[in-house]
């Protein structure tokens, strides 16, 4: 019987589960080149391996060329920018922003939002809401600040239609190579939101349910437990206990700050001519409105810096010249979207008044000719990322991936050095083979063999014959 080496190999078919990512990796031209990274096998078993994937970068001494920046500035021009006088001086801190960039590596587009306009007087429509493209990227400075000098104002604050405005211009627009940054500059808060076929009120129209949005995070809306503890009391009658007596207190500072309104369906009635003419489009008929659209305009920003923007905001608080502004941030509400929007605080930036506004552009120039850490790394073949384990050891950094590569970016920063890491694994397939010797009969010689292991792992036997 002669006997022959005869190589097999394990085979199976195996699917992977599929994590998807928080945004569509941007592509940016990397600042970091040289960073250390190590590898740390974290847990393996026969069929299972998992790795986690450690990266540091530093700060570069080195000298670098100026990074290609495309500017997207976003202007609020609502009524309250004329009323207050705040447009020209706008005008003129935004020319000197612009004539200090660099003509050779930077572009700038401008962009403004605002309406509908509303003749309160004979209660008509003047005109819709306007989100228009004041520039398109350009680096001819010149004619820039001509555009500017030509700027209007007038009309209500859509914030929200700013955004997305601004957002798919830049998609379409900007460069591939280019730092990426949103400036939005308001003086006011936003009050102009999708239609509605209700409104938000203090009173309650012919039998109109109370309003809870569980979806935003209201403050009032923890009233309604509060009144089921405090009735269940009652019912127990201990309403002399220092529990009862504390959520009482709770319960009357909730109503006082932060109350529930009333949905009321009936535009009708004929002090809600306006909310029929708005088609249920303007968001301040009670604070709980207000809430519901700062809400949407967050989660719209959270989308533009999941897509790689740099997003910068300046706001200017004329609410000191609006008394219904002072209702809507009575407790700070306007400063904290504003915040909220930013990429985080180092990106947030205020005025108290106009005449501060040079330097709020000052502080965010600087900020931006801050260091730049990009840190990108590619999935290793065959296995898959756990976006559940990203992390950085910095707040306010923006991770964007895909099943292929994993990008890590934090702007306008001072720190030294920056750590980030990440866990992937792979599950491995059991496969199994059979091999039967026989003759030219078709007889077998020997029992069948059999062999469970790894799939694509080799497997040699000896013929027999």
């Amino acid at each position: 019987m002669k006997i022959k080496k005869i190589s097999h190999f394990l085979m199976a078919v195996m699917v992977l589960p599929y994590f998807s990512g928080l945004s569509v990796l941007a592509e940016k031209k990397p600042i970091n080149d040289a960073y250390d990274k190590q590898e740390e096998v974290v847990k393996e078993t026969k069929w299972y391996k998992e790795k986690k994937i450690t990266l540091k970068a530093k700060k570069s001494q080195e000298f670098v060329e100026p990074t290609p920046i495309d500017y997207e500035i976003l202007i609020d021009g609502s009524g309250s920018m004329r009323d207050t006088g705040s447009l020209e001086t706008t005008k003129a801190v935004l020319k000197d922003f612009i004539n200090t960039r660099n003509k050779k590596t930077d572009r700038v587009g401008l962009s403004v939002f605002r309406g509908p306009g509303y003749d309160t007087v004979n209660n008509t429509m003047l005109y819709e809401v306007i989100t228009d493209t004041i520039s398109d990227y350009d680096n001819n400075f010149d004619e820039l600040n001509q555009k500017i000098d030509g700027l209007k104002s007038g009309g209500l604050t859509p914030l929200l239609d700013g955004l997305n405005h601004s957002l798919n211009k830049m998609n379409a627009t900007s460069r591939k190579d280019a730092r990426k940054v949103l400036i939005v500059f308001s003086d006011g808060h936003p009050n102009i939101g999708p239609k509605r076929d209700y409104v938000i009120t203090k009173n309650a129209l012919r039998g109109a349910e109370q309003y809870i949005n569980p979806q935003v995070n209201y403050p009032g809306n923890k009233a309604i437990e509060l009144r089921k503890e405090i009735d269940e009391f009652y019912e127990k009658g201990d309403i002399e206990s220092d529990l009862y007596l504390q959520k009482e207190k709770e319960l009357n500072e909730l109503d006082n700050k932060f109350p529930l309104g009333y949905k009321n369906v009936n535009f009708d009635n004929p002090s809600d001519r306006v909310n029929k003419d708005f088609e249920g489009r303007r968001y301040e008929n009670h604070i709980q409105e207000f809430y519901d659209l700062t809400d949407m305009i967050t989660k719209k920003a959270t989308d533009i810096k999941k897509q790689g923007y740099e997003v910068y905001t300046i706001y200017l608080d004329n609410s000191k010249s609006d008394s219904y502004s002072k209702i809507i941030n009575k407790n700070g509400e306007v400063e904290s979207l504003f915040k909220n929007m930013a990429q985080d605080s180092n990106h947030y930036f205020s005025a108290s008044n106009v005449n501060l506004l040079s330097q709020s552009f000052k502080e965010l120039d600087n900020t931006i000719k801050k260091y730049t850490y990009e840190i990108h790394d590619d999935i290793e073949q065959g296995y898959t990322l756990m976006p559940e384990t990203i992390k950085s050891d910095k707040d306010n950094v923006l991770v964007n991936y895909d099943d292929k590569q994993i990008q890590w970016t934090s702007s306008g920063v001072d720190y030294e050095e920056l750590t980030v890491s990440y866990h992937i694994y792979k599950e491995i397939s059991e496969g199994n083979v059979v091999v039967k010797h026989v003759d030219e009969s078709g007889k077998e010689l020997v029992e069948p063999e059999t062999k469970n292991d790894e799939v694509g792992k080799k497997y040699e036997t000896e013929s027999k014959e």
